[in-house]
């Protein structure tokens, strides 16, 4: 806590905080007897979370691993090993594991686990990881603080996990719907108890879904909302309760926590530069981000290139992304491709199609060229 700077009066004080504690367990009206705490911070203080984490905060594995992830008593490490290179992974294993013993804590090599993700045609032959001699269990996903990952860095097991564990709740919204709770209350408790479950962690793979796994959540709000409103359709309901469709409120979600980044936090050195801080010419669009450039498909849907991407359109276009957000995306991105040269500007224009505005040129002599997007009049 000295190192740290906490001031030497104060230290008293938590001493006497945590010396001669005693706790029991209280089961209805009914208590067990007192026994002392030898160990540990007293459970439920806000003081007792703020020493916890000054006691571990001194963890440190570089230069061993690439990162370490803490989160009260949860550490998670990586290491990013290249084509060639040997793992000193075992170094940073054993690290954590003296950090452990120094500080009279002991590593559960039973809840330890190894996921390796490699996308190379032949996959490097690694030496297991050993905890006092027991060798760490390789899996091929694994939940970390409540997101399933895999080791393809797909989202089929955790948006399988979600949704299972959403529909088992839904059977509480039935049961007080029989019992003739009020819609407006059976919508509060689907907010709190199943909605909450779909859209956790909602922005890191919001954008890398397929749409037949965002098809598996929706279908979970369907059910929600017919057990609700018996007799609406889906859009029906939606319009009665004042709901939107969760693929609307992820990309809501999205845009609001790059937002949130762009201002401050340590994820904000990921967000790219404006237009206008990356060049000295007076834009139109300076206030949009500058392109990231993704070498591969799984990196650019993921969260930074997608949102960015969306943010770009969104701001670009004024497009009204409630309705068909994913179809006019893939429209205008196709769109800005197919207009990249000016040269290839058509010179008719097909009757019967619908139109958007393109702006092209500079500032000083600027074009509005109608674009034509084909409607099928069958549907």
């Amino acid at each position: 806590l000295l190192d740290l700077g906490v001031r030497s009066s104060l230290l008293p004080w938590i001493i006497n905080f945590l010396t001669n504690r005693q706790h029991r367990v209280k089961l209805g009206g009914k208590t067990s007897d007192w026994l002392p705490m030898n160990a540990g911070v007293p459970q439920g203080t806000k003081l007792g979370l703020i020493l916890f984490l000054a006691m571990i905060n001194d963890l440190d594995v570089k230069p061993h691993a690439t990162d370490i992830w803490k989160f009260v008593d949860d550490i998670s490490t990586s290491e990013n090993i290249t084509k060639g290179s040997n793992s000193k992974f075992q170094f940073c294993i054993d690290t954590i594991n003296s950090w452990a013993s120094c500080n009279l804590m002991k590593l559960n090599p039973q809840k330890c686990k190894e996921l390796r993700v490699c996308f190379l045609r032949e996959s490097p032959d690694l030496s297991p990881l050993l905890i006092d001699g027991h060798a760490l269990e390789v899996v091929r996903s694994h939940k970390v603080l409540g997101l399933v990952i895999q080791n393809d860095l797909k989202w089929n097991a955790h948006i399988e996990s979600v949704v299972s564990k959403a529909s088992k709740r839904l059977y509480i919204i039935r049961i007080l719907r029989r019992g003739g709770v009020p819609a407006e209350d059976l919508l509060s408790i689907y907010f709190a108890l199943i909605r909450s479950v779909l859209e956790y962690c909602c922005v890191v793979w919001h954008h890398a879904l397929p749409l037949y796994l965002a098809d598996d959540l929706e279908r979970v709000q369907k059910r929600a909302l017919r057990i609700i409103l018996p007799g609406y359709s889906y859009r029906e309901a939606l319009a009665q309760l004042g709901c939107s469709r969760l693929d609307e409120r992820r990309e809501h979600h999205c845009f609001n926590t790059m937002k949130r980044i762009e201002i401050e936090g340590p994820l904000s050195k990921y967000v790219p530069l404006s237009r206008a801080s990356s060049n000295d010419y007076e834009l139109r669009n300076s206030n949009t981000l500058t392109t990231i450039k993704c070498r591969t498909e799984r990196y650019r849907r993921s969260f930074f290139p997608s949102t960015k991407l969306a943010r770009r359109f969104k701001h670009l276009n004024k497009v009204n992304r409630s309705q068909e957000s994913v179809a006019k995306v893939a429209d205008v991105l196709t769109l800005e491709n197919m207009l990249s040269d000016e040269s290839e500007m058509p010179t008719k224009k097909p009757i019967g199609l619908s139109s958007t505005k393109v702006y092209l040129g500079n500032q000083s002599q600027r074009t509005t060229w109608q674009v034509k997007r084909k409607v099928d009049k069958s549907h």
